[in-house]
């Protein structure tokens, strides 16, 4: 059987202990964003909503430069101590800060080439800001080599907690759709605030011991720029739909599309710990029995496909009493979307089992290509459906995006093929 293999591994228990706290902070984020952002988007209705979705859209795909793909760089150079611990911090931090004012300047100077509302322009500003807190999340990486997501986890809870009050606050008074785009901010300013007391608490760094070093950063930007491009790439990949809908329909169409995909998204963190907990106990595997490896992965393939079909069957047959529920009869298109946009989740769930699956090999290179081909097929396909078949269309775009880059590119290259013929027996359930 699988499971009771899983649990004997040594350390398994480690690295259960620590991604249970990941599993109670993203469970309430779940909540948080399905309940709260149903409640937003009821008081906001669906043109304003769909404004603060395309600004928020917008501000990710240029934000997703503002790390420069360091993160599991840092994480990898902590673990293996090639530099002196004070260092690699200091200089991930900096690195992490450019960037951030990079991003920033970036959308600053892009809304002088769009032909924007004055307002629409202040909402992108206004959220813009929480890039230059989000560069404390190097933090959150910090805590992850030590495997002490506790602290993480915590942290977030509690600020979690602030920032819905904060909104539920600016609901009650009725405050404009501005205070929603600072709130957004404001998020990312707290859990900053939070990161910064457990690290200085926890850790042995001293502001006293903050030295960049050049040459630690050529190294580090050297080594990120492949993981640099894949997060601009998922970006796009994820985010793209929104941006396109409001160009070509309207901000109304996009916001009763963004309340659909509210609801999608928030399940897809569960996958992301699922691998978690698993994976680590399997991944020695591929150095000890490359046999019973397959066979394990196949396992873990299967898991994912089992919940994510079930999770997908379950929300389609709800959709229709779940989007009243949440957002009333003013988003009936909502449900219509819902019932496509859900099932891409058995994708996501697939691409990140397949994810470890080609980081376990060295293969990570064609998730980044396959990211490439998904973003280019979302992009062409957004661009065919929308006109002709509205929000609707784009949903069809996304589940058909994920389908291709998840699942049929790994098909195309032979290195893949092992991978696509394991997801296909998990898909299914042969032997």
């Amino acid at each position: 059987m699988f499971l009771p293999n899983i649990f004997t591994k040594a350390g398994f228990f480690k690295y259960f202990k620590n991604t249970s706290w990941l599993i109670l902070q993203n469970g309430l984020k779940i909540l948080a964003a399905i309940f709260i952002g149903a409640w937003i988007a009821r008081y906001l209705g669906p043109t304003q909503f769909g404004t603060l979705n395309f600004a928020i859209s917008f501000v990710a795909i240029f934000g997703s430069i503002s790390s420069l793909g360091i993160q599991n760089i840092f994480i990898r150079e902590l673990v293996k101590n090639n530099f002196d611990e004070d260092q690699i911090i200091s200089t991930s931090f900096a690195v992490m800060f450019i960037g951030a004012f990079i991003s920033f300047f970036l959308i600053y100077f892009s809304l002088f080439f769009f032909n924007f509302e004055k307002d629409v322009n202040l909402i992108i500003i206004f959220i813009s800001f929480s890039i230059f807190f989000q560069v404390f999340n190097f933090i959150d990486f910090f805590f992850q080599s030590k495997v002490l997501s506790k602290y993480i986890a915590f942290t977030n809870i509690i600020c979690l907690l602030f920032s819905t009050m904060f909104k539920v606050y600016l609901i009650i008074f009725d405050y404009p759709l501005l205070y929603f785009a600072f709130a957004l901010s404001f998020d990312a300013f707290i859990i900053a605030i939070g990161y910064l007391i457990f690290f200085f608490r926890k850790s042995k760094f001293y502001l006293k011991n903050f030295k960049p070093i050049f040459s630690i950063a050529l190294y580090l930007l050297k080594e990120s720029w492949p993981l640099l491009i894949s997060a601009i790439m998922i970006t796009v990949y994820m985010k793209i739909d929104q941006i396109m809908i409001a160009q070509i329909l309207n901000t109304t169409m996009l916001g009763y599309y963004a309340a659909g995909v509210t609801i999608s998204s928030s399940f897809h963190f569960l996958p992301m710990v699922i691998a978690a907990s698993v994976f680590p106990a399997i991944a020695q595997l591929i150095f000890d029995d490359r046999k019973l490896f397959d066979i394990r992965v196949k396992y873990l393939h299967r898991l994912m496909i089992f919940t994510a079909i079930s999770l997908s069957l379950i929300i389609f047959s709800a959709s229709d009493f779940l989007v009243n529920i949440l957002f009333t009869n003013k988003y009936q298109l909502t449900s219509e979307v819902l019932k496509v946009h859900i099932f891409a989740s058995i994708f996501v769930f697939i691409g990140v089992s397949n994810a470890k699956w080609l980081l376990a090999n060295n293969l990570q290179l064609y998730s980044l290509i396959n990211t490439i081909i998904g973003a280019l097929t979302n992009i062409l396909l957004n661009f065919i459906f929308i006109p002709k078949f509205g929000i609707i269309g784009s949903a069809w775009a996304t589940l058909l995006s994920y389908f291709v880059a998840d699942y049929l590119c790994l098909l195309i290259w032979p290195k893949t093929r092992e991978s696509f013929y394991l997801i296909s027996k998990a898909l299914l359930f042969l032997k």
